[in-house]
């Protein structure tokens, strides 16, 4: 049971990181501007998801060897909460691919 709480807290989280950093855009098209977003705001929020979404798999991962009953819900609702990184994660290496 605290597994699946942990895991569901960072999950959690890392989803409310990946998602703040689609509410708040750099202020201008200056490349000044959007270097100090990206430094100041999208790295870091990025960085704490993805640290909040390795440690909450790995949560998950205890949940699930454990040998009690698990819900339906205990074992799909930690999963949605992890897409989100997943997700950003693809367009990150995308991004990158492009540039090369």
């Amino acid at each position: 049971m605290k597994a699946w709480v942990t895991a569901i807290v960072l999950g959690s989280v890392s989803a409310a990181a990946i998602v703040a950093t689609y509410m708040r855009s750099p202020e201008s098209d200056f490349v000044g501007a959007i270097m100090d977003y990206n430094l100041t705001f999208y790295y870091p929020l990025i960085l704490l998801a993805c640290v909040c979404w390795v440690t909450a798999l790995c949560f998950y991962l205890v949940f699930i060897r454990q040998s009690a009953y698990k819900s339906a819900m205990r074992i799909i609702v930690p999963l949605i909460l992890l897409l989100p990184f997943i997700y950003e994660s693809i367009l990150i290496v995308r991004h990158f691919l492009w540039l090369q």
